[in-house]
């Protein structure tokens, strides 16, 4: 029985951390979006032209 809940345990432990790297994975890209939307509309470089080299 031990043995069942430490798997269990670790099961869900393995799902949150998978869970929490998708979902920084997701903010990061939805931040890159929006920075290269500024740059694109407003024809600027930010911090010296970061924008434009991830675009």
């Amino acid at each position: 029985m031990l043995v069942l809940v430490l798997v269990l345990v670790l099961v869900l432990v393995l799902v949150l951390v998978l869970v929490l790297v998708l979902v920084l994975v997701l903010v990061l890209v939805l931040v890159l979006v929006l920075v290269c939307d500024q740059a694109r509309r407003a024809d600027t470089t930010y911090a010296g032209g970061a924008s434009h080299r991830f675009c």
